[in-house]
């Protein structure tokens, strides 16, 4: 009896753990960064037919993340519709939550959408883009060629 209650108990620890790791698989959170990655069946604005889906997965994250942090100050040079006031993304970095929207561009590679946002995750973020129109700098994005290890087409709201 007494087996019977141990292999009981360690079955439900072990479901429980491998459901847990689902839903944490696409949720990511460092001490450089926190964001979701968002499935190809979840609702994205932005990336519209005829470009292809597809999940990134935590390694293209990370890749692009380490990528983010060496080159924000080159990428962020000019500082669209920033100011010393509102601060500048790479100063503040650290506190852009994250959505990572997969697509395929015309060449075939491989490209993640990245929506970054200074409000809190909601539980709705994991499957539907935030859109937001006006915030300045508190809202950007920014597209992320795999392939290349390639930043491009950075966008920062503007004011209303």
């Amino acid at each position: 009896m007494k087996h019977l209650i141990m292999l009981i108990s360690c079955s439900i620890f072990i479901y429980s753990a491998i459901a847990q790791d689902d839903n944490a698989s696409l949720h990511l959170k460092t001490p450089y960064f926190e964001g979701v990655i968002l499935e190809a069946k979840c609702a994205a604005y932005t990336v519209k037919e005829p470009l292809k889906r597809f999940t990134p997965t935590k390694e293209e994250v990370m890749l692009l993340e380490k990528s983010l942090r060496e080159q924000i100050r080159e990428i962020n040079k000019q500082h669209p519709r920033q100011n010393a006031r509102s601060g500048f993304i790479e100063d503040r970095l650290p506190e852009y939550k994250r959505q990572y929207i997969g697509y395929v561009n015309a060449e075939g590679e491989k490209v993640i959408y990245v929506n970054c946002f200074t409000d809190e995750i909601k539980e709705k973020d994991f499957c539907e883009e935030l859109i937001v129109m006006d915030g300045g700098s508190a809202y950007w994005q920014i597209h992320f060629n795999v392939k290349k290890n390639e930043f491009f087409k950075i966008s920062v709201n503007g004011e209303a």
